[in-house]
């Protein structure tokens, strides 16, 4: 799908979010591949890479020494222990305290209407209670949700990273810097979740990533265009302004022979559209190459 949830952190609200260690603090605490299991089975595959993109198109786009450099953030709670530490998050008995001394106490919230990504906001919410950090899971409606992000009305949110409307890397970035942060959430009179994108401090030096993202985008050089993608990915994969959990893989069954004949054979090419965007079976019936079982 090229796409699925994400964590989202108030950073305007809590000074503690705002601080990149604690962020990569909380993407080493959850294990990516346990919180997709239980969203969607085999359908929720973890996240690897942490560039704000499908890891579907991480070779296409980045260079093997671009690669080279992607911390891949494993699952690992004595790393994460040790990122707050540093932060000066610190432990009363087994739970956290927040560098201002403060009981670590949060709600993460999500669509209630989407059974996965439900699922996903109460599993993200049980492995922060059992890491020390207390978190309580709530529902909303879908519409009221990106909303209420928007405006900066919630303190942790599960949302959509990615993009599975194109496959061009600069939509994902759209999606992931943009839609529910300060440029396009201040439609809804907020900031979203508050991640800077001008005079940004990467290993590369300082970068303006809205005008990176945008020049990704443009032209028809898809070597100047990668030079682009390249610098955001990986000041995306160092700063983490969200934390992407899994993509969602569809589900396609076909009974063939009883039901239909013509289903694209498992190494057919168009079975890497999106199926929520340019559907191969959609494609498939239109050129029809798919077709009913007669009688």
């Amino acid at each position: 799908m090229y796409s699925g949830p994400a964590l989202y952190l108030n950073q305007e609200r809590f000074p503690e979010f705002a601080d990149v260690r604690t962020r990569k603090a909380f993407a080493h605490l959850l294990d990516r591949a346990t919180i997709g299991q239980a969203s969607l089975a085999e359908s929720g595959v973890a996240v690897t890479n942490m560039v704000g993109f499908s890891d579907n198109f991480v070779d296409e786009w980045l260079t093997d020494d671009g690669k080279s450099k992607i911390d891949k953030y494993e699952q690992d709670a004595d790393k994460a222990t040790s990122l707050l530490e540093e932060a000066g998050w610190t432990k009363d008995g087994d739970a956290w305290k927040t560098p201002e001394g403060k009981a670590a106490s949060y709600e993460v919230q999500f669509p209630q209407t989407y059974a996965d990504w439900s699922a996903a906001g109460k599993e993200v919410a049980e492995e922060f209670a059992a890491f020390g950090i207390s978190v309580t899971a709530r529902g909303l409606d879908d519409k009221q949700a990106p909303i209420d992000l928007d405006k900066g009305a919630f303190e942790m949110a599960i949302e959509a990273w990615g993009s599975s409307a194109h496959p061009h890397p600069y939509f994902s970035f759209v999606q992931d810097l943009f839609v529910h942060n300060i440029p396009i959430a201040k439609n809804q009179g907020g900031k979203g979740y508050a991640f800077p994108l001008q005079d940004v401090e990467t290993s590369a030096g300082t970068v303006d990533l809205e005008e990176v993202v945008t020049k990704s985008g443009e032209g028809l050089d898809v070597e100047d265009q990668k030079k682009n993608v390249s610098v955001a990915a990986l000041a995306f994969n160092e700063l983490l302004p969200i934390i992407p959990i899994f993509e969602r893989y569809g589900n396609n069954p076909a009974l063939e022979g009883v039901r239909v004949q013509g289903f694209p054979a498992e190494d057919d090419p168009i079975l890497e559209n999106a199926p929520y965007a340019d559907n191969f079976v959609v494609l498939k019936m239109f050129r029809g190459e798919i077709t009913p079982v007669e009688g």
